[in-house]
């Protein structure tokens, strides 16, 4: 079955933490815009967020113009997320998971599943070490032409 890779922010990140990857992801890069964009939440809350994206190298922050970036990482991530797709055996019991809408890749408390992972990430930059990214992603196994691509 050939299929493709798509990735999440892993389960360790909170709520306002999401809020900020997905208005970064989706262009938003003014921190003072993302601030505003967040009433509902005190200036410490959204400081602790952005910092705990920014050491987990999911987002790069530039002090001096204010902006919010996502990491140059995480971006040829994305790329290759979109480029490539996998020849992959998937056991029958699974296929029909699949084909519901992906298998998801996600517990860090199964050392076999953070290896899993590690060759996730291998494979899609052989040539960069980004083992940090283990715990900081989870990963979605999806047939290719399914839900991720429509």
């Amino acid at each position: 079955m050939k299929a493709k890779i798509d990735f999440q922010l892993n389960r360790q990140f909170g709520v306002v933490e999401r809020i900020i990857f997905r208005l970064v992801l989706n262009g938003f890069t003014n921190a003072r815009e993302i601030k505003l964009s967040l009433p509902l939440f005190s200036d410490a809350v959204i400081a602790n967020a952005v910092r705990h994206l920014v050491n987990e190298q999911i987002i790069s922050a530039d002090i001096g113009t204010g902006t919010l970036s996502l990491s140059d990482a995480l971006v040829a991530i994305i790329a290759m997320c979109q480029e490539k797709s996998f020849e992959i055996t998937v056991p029958d019991f699974l296929e029909k998971t699949m084909v519901a809408g992906g298998i998801e890749v996600f517990d860090n408390q199964i050392p076999e599943v953070v290896i899993l992972k590690e060759s996730i990430i291998q494979e899609l930059l052989p040539d960069i070490k980004l083992d940090s990214y283990r715990y900081s992603l989870d990963f979605i196994i999806l047939p290719q032409g399914g839900l991720a691509n429509e």
